[in-house]
């Protein structure tokens, strides 16, 4: 039975920036495993030594099996620059990043978050988001291979969105009881029924929801339903609908890739 692998992260970052793999072939006679990603490296593929930078804070979530071997990819987003000078390590250090097979874009703005809901690009693809200054996320990013369990890492968070169940069944039951509660408060707000929805900070996704909401659902079988559609929303679902479902809606904008195959980004 031959043995399934699937694209990683950092493989997906590195290719997607127009970069093959760097190091020396592993002469194993068993493959080995990445000691961040946790990809396999066979007999023959490119594999360096695991020692990491000393601004690598993320130690006690690594080491794949008690490996001591990078696979060819990682080593490539962590340095600081790229083997031709340009600075994939730092970027996706320091960038919230959208890694597509064929290109990367940055996510630092809530209008690209938005066009990333709305036009979600077809798998595989990445995206980390980070919640403090400086993060390493990619190598344990996951990587999305189908639209109805998209996994995005922000920060140390791993959020799962269902898009089907986002724009079938959320954003209309969530739009409804917003509905409901702005009539009875008798003013403005968002569109959905939380008082608050955590954006950044931990635990991502998690929400409070209205003290009001009972009240305005009343007896109304129908927004019982919807409130029950609410409650079966993941965190990352949340998190996506305080995005879409704003007072003042967010106007989505298609971000410039930073990297792709011919472009690997300014040199520094």
């Amino acid at each position: 039975m031959s043995e399934v692998t699937w694209i990683r992260a950092p493989e997906l970052a590195a290719r997607a920036a127009g970069y093959e793999p760097v190091g020396v072939p592993w002469i194993g006679p068993e493959p080995t495993t990445c000691y961040l990603c946790g990809r396999p490296i066979r007999p023959g593929e490119m594999h360096s030594e695991a020692k990491l930078p000393s601004s690598f804070v993320d130690q006690p979530g690594a080491g794949w099996g008690g490996s001591h071997h990078l696979c060819g990819f990682c080593p490539l987003v962590f340095k600081r620059q790229g083997p031709d000078g340009a600075p994939l390590g730092n970027t996706l250090q320091k960038t919230n990043t959208l890694v597509c097979k064929d290109a990367i874009y940055p996510m630092n703005k809530n209008v690209h978050l938005v066009w990333f809901l709305l036009h979600t690009p077809e798998p595989p693809f990445a995206m980390c988001i980070t919640t403090a200054k400086s993060q390493h996320l990619i190598w344990k990013a996951p990587v999305t291979l189908d639209h109805e369990a998209m996994q995005l890492q922000v920060g140390d968070s791993r959020l799962l969105i269902r898009r089907g169940f986002l724009f079938g069944q959320l954003i209309p039951a969530a739009t409804r009881l917003g509905g409901a509660l702005e009539k009875l408060l008798g003013r403005k707000r968002a569109p959905h029924p939380f008082a608050s929805i955590r954006n950044n900070d931990a635990p991502v996704g998690a929400a409070t929801m209205h003290p009001r909401i009972m009240e305005a659902v009343g007896d109304d079988p129908s927004l019982h339903e919807d409130l029950s559609v609410v409650m079966q929303a993941t965190n990352g679902e949340t998190w996506a609908m305080g995005l879409l479902l704003r007072q003042n809606a967010i106007e989505p904008e298609t971000p410039d890739p930073l990297f792709t195959h011919d472009k690997k980004g300014d040199k520094q």
